[in-house]
């Protein structure tokens, strides 16, 4: 079966402060229509059959409210684990999950994609053309071939990974550590 892979991070379901932290990107009066928002958003995208990493910081909230986002959301869900997912290890949420890491690594199109939630200065094969995504600074930032994509660099929408991994194989190879090599 054909299926598109989408990421995102930093989707923070529940957490009131950050609507005050990110209010450009979260123009929302309420928790409960930013939660709206960014499920409509991710639905709008993210088929039942696409597979979604989400690095991290999946929200805010005690597991039966998280059951309830789940519960609506599309796709195969991969959890990152990010420094607010406690509650994702919840038997109520885990299951949603089809599987909880810390870092993972996955091929898209041939390019090796480095997955984690906080940046790394350095990731596996960075200096031979290696992608690396991550979410926890809230920003749009890109470094080399490492990128910032949570949902508030994207209108709160999940990224697609093919088209992403395409973009970023036109940016130059930034290592600080290593010699850069051919990809």
């Amino acid at each position: 079966m054909v299926h598109n892979t989408w990421v995102t991070s930093d989707t923070h379901f529940f957490h009131k402060n950050i609507l005050k932290y990110n209010a450009d990107s979260r123009p929302y009066a309420s928790v409960d229509e930013m939660n709206e928002a960014l499920i409509s958003n991710w639905n709008e995208v993210v088929k039942p059959t696409d597979i979604i990493y989400h690095l991290g910081d999946f929200g805010l909230a005690n597991p039966r409210k998280i059951e309830g986002i789940m519960k609506q959301l599309n796709g195969d869900i991969r959890l990152i684990l990010g420094n607010h997912d406690r509650a994702m290890t919840n038997k109520y949420v885990a299951e949603y999950f089809t599987w909880m890491r810390n870092y993972h690594e996955i091929k898209i199109g041939g390019v090796k994609v480095c997955l984690f939630h906080f940046p790394i200065a350095e990731w596996n094969s960075a200096h031979h053309g290696a992608v690396h995504f991550h979410g926890h600074l809230h920003s749009n930032r890109v470094h080399g071939r490492s990128m910032d994509v949570g949902c508030d660099s994207n209108m709160c929408k999940p990224y697609n990974m093919e088209d992403l991994v395409a973009h970023m194989g036109t940016l130059p190879i930034v290592s600080e550590y290593h010699e850069v090599r051919g990809t």
